[in-house]
């Protein structure tokens, strides 16, 4: 068959813009995400807030939760031997960064406990489906990013004809329904869909 693709390979952006770094990552992680991820984010925090008198909950906004982004994206890049070291003084992590944010380490880490993506009586009715082991979707957390993201990766880039496709094994030992053991690999346990891997417990979905 004939490669005829209905739009021409590559990269689906005006050439003609300026094109800033956080303008190419609004693309992949769009508003509507941040603000499904706000709002969901608050509906459990809000929820935490009712079950445990400790703790704190203010508001999170747009703003706010993109200035945590920052900071995870800072901590895949500069490593600390412990988290409350990125909030130090001495800089020498280059802890600048972070506290050029404007966001210290409570409000940051309320925001770690009360991170949800999806909806939280969806999630709930998902997670009465798993309990019964009737059908569930195991990604049902992650859903409302994923999508955008799959749907962004569609409409901005268009494959060549010729695609290498790989995996990647990275060790997790986190509690997770699609991990498996393969006891002649170099790491044993691994994800078992191929465009998903972990590191350090957290989940990455590639596209």
């Amino acid at each position: 068959m004939r490669f005829t693709p209905i739009r021409e390979p590559g990269f689906q952006l005006p050439r003609d813009q300026n094109w800033s770094p956080f303008d190419l990552f609004s693309l992949f992680f769009s508003q509507n995400s941040i603000d499904i991820i706000v709002e969901n984010t608050n509906k459990f925090g809000n929820k935490l807030k009712s079950d445990k008198s400790y703790f704190h909950w203010f508001q999170l906004t747009s703003k706010e939760f993109l200035a945590f982004l920052g900071i995870v994206m800072f901590m895949g890049l500069v490593e600390v031997p412990s988290l409350v070291e990125y909030w130090n003084d001495d800089g020498f992590f280059g802890q600048d960064f972070v506290r050029a944010s404007g966001m210290n380490r409570t409000p940051f880490m309320n925001i770690l406990t009360a991170l949800h993506l999806c909806d939280l009586e969806q999630d709930r009715q998902n997670e009465i489906l798993k309990a019964r082991k009737e059908p569930y979707d195991p990604l049902f957390k992650l859903k409302p990013l994923m999508n955008d993201l799959q749907l962004a990766c569609k409409t901005y880039f268009v494959p060549g004809q010729n695609i290498s496709i790989d995996e990647r094994m990275v060790a997790f030992k986190g509690r997770i329904g699609m991990k498996q053991y393969i006891k002649d690999k170099p790491t044993k346990w691994r994800t078992q869909s191929q465009n998903v891997s972990s590191k350090s417990g957290k989940v990455t979905y590639y596209c």
